[in-house]
């Protein structure tokens, strides 16, 4: 499937958003997901399926000083 992620297009073999975590090897602690402009609750990621017509964001949070 090809997948909008963070403004470019990318071919991944994911059927869910955990399943994409997992696959870009992305820590669930640290990023926040948003499927087509919905913020997606971690607890509903296993279950929340990928649709090509539905661009992903994955927020990163930064630390610093």
């Amino acid at each position: 499937m090809k997948l909008l992620i963070n403004g470019k297009e990318r071919a991944v073999e994911s059927k869910t958003l955990l399943d994409l975590m997992t696959e870009l090897n992305v820590n669930g602690q640290l990023v926040v997901v948003e499927l087509a402009g919905d913020i997606i609750p971690r607890e509903q990621w296993s279950e929340t399926e990928l649709d090509e017509q539905k661009p992903v964001e994955l927020v990163h949070f930064v630390g610093g000083g």
